[in-house]
């Protein structure tokens, strides 16, 4: 069985009011979910799922560029992001 977590820095999810996250009659779009937007809005949680990524082995620092990168990421960095 999973350990649950209890990640303190999602705690304002807690405090979200009523939101979409679909328009019904619509395809769903992730980018148009009102909850979605909402959450990546609040500082604690986009840290939260920074740290998340970095813990997980997901996303990696180089020193000598300075910047973060997927593990499967190419060694340029994409400039369009």
């Amino acid at each position: 069985m999973r350990k649950k977590r209890n990640r303190k820095a999602l705690e304002p999810a807690r405090a979200m009011p009523a939101l979409r996250h679909s328009i019904e009659g619509q395809d769903f779009n992730i980018n148009a979910s009102e909850v979605v937007n909402w959450l990546m809005a609040q500082e604690s949680i986009k840290l939260d799922v920074f740290n998340l990524c970095r813990e997980a082995g997901l996303i990696v620092f180089n020193p000598d560029t300075h910047t973060w990168s997927g593990t499967t990421a190419p060694e340029t960095p994409n400039k369009d992001i």
